[in-house]
């Protein structure tokens, strides 16, 4: 299963409606972890970076954070979004 096949596959947990729920479940709990779960994959899947004006920094696609445009660091330092530096 690949990263975004889980993510949509968290996303029909997180809809389904709970008909009878199953002992020791808490159905909104339920629906607050898949949402955490879901978004720490997201932050797995590679975003690109935007270059700042001086072309010296890149800016996460997340949070915004100035990454040193040398570094190439494989996920954001602030947020731990994973970096795409493809230099297409």
């Amino acid at each position: 299963m690949t990263l975004e096949e889980a993510i949509e596959y968290l996303e029909l947990l997180v809809q389904e409606q709970y008909e009878e729920p199953v002992p020791f479940t808490n159905p909104d709990k339920d629906a607050e972890m898949l949402g955490i779960v879901r978004a720490a994959l997201e932050k797995q899947l590679p975003k690109k970076s935007t270059k700042s004006d001086s072309g010296m920094y890149h800016i996460c696609p997340c949070c915004e954070m100035y990454i040193n445009a040398n570094d190439e660091l494989p996920h954001c330092p602030r947020c731990g979004q994973k970096l795409d530096w493809d230099k297409e």
